[in-house]
């Protein structure tokens, strides 16, 4: 679990708590984060962000109940990811994610296609999706969407007719 004090100079990493042998109930959470709020000082702490877990809102509610200042706020994040994840299990969206993986994975995967793209689009890399957020995929998409360019002149470039035909075996 990381800490992070936001404030009008920008964010500061305060500290991580490494949660992996624990009971993660909201009385653990509760007394984890009461360190950082009194380290911090409650007058300058004004607000709690945290996911949308049953756990995490208990654990907010014990920390109003000992510090009644304190402001929650859910994760924008977190709703965001779980909207994307929602309009993810369309078919038309899972279709779109398919076919934009199979065009990354073609050309990341072939020296020839990969190499017309980077001098198109030095500056610009395909994305691959992680499974446990699932805005990647739509970051992943949006890419693509910028690569377009890269990806047209990889088909009139003259280096692609040599490469189809090595890739069906006509040497002409």
């Amino acid at each position: 679990m990381n800490v992070i004090l936001d404030c009008p100079s920008g964010n500061v990493f305060i500290g991580s708590i490494d949660t992996t042998r624990e009971w993660k109930d909201a009385h653990y959470i509760c007394n984890a984060l009461s360190g950082y709020i009194e380290t911090i000082g409650i007058n300058n702490n004004a607000q709690i962000c945290i996911d949308n877990v049953l756990i995490m809102k208990s654990a907010t509610n014990f920390l109003i109940h000992h510090f009644p200042s304190l402001y929650f706020q859910g994760c924008v994040v977190h709703y965001l990811d779980l909207l994307l994840e929602d309009w993810g299990k369309t078919t038309r969206a899972k279709r779109i994610v398919k076919k934009a993986k199979a065009i990354i994975s073609f050309i990341q995967q072939r020296h020839v296609p990969l190499a017309i793209s980077r001098h198109y689009e030095a500056n610009l890399i395909l994305l691959n999706p992680t499974e446990t957020w699932f805005a990647t995929k739509f970051l992943m998409v949006e890419r693509l969407f910028k690569f377009k360019p890269a990806i047209e002149q990889i088909i009139v470039n003259p280096n692609w007719i040599t490469f189809i035909n090595s890739l069906h075996g006509n040497h002409c």
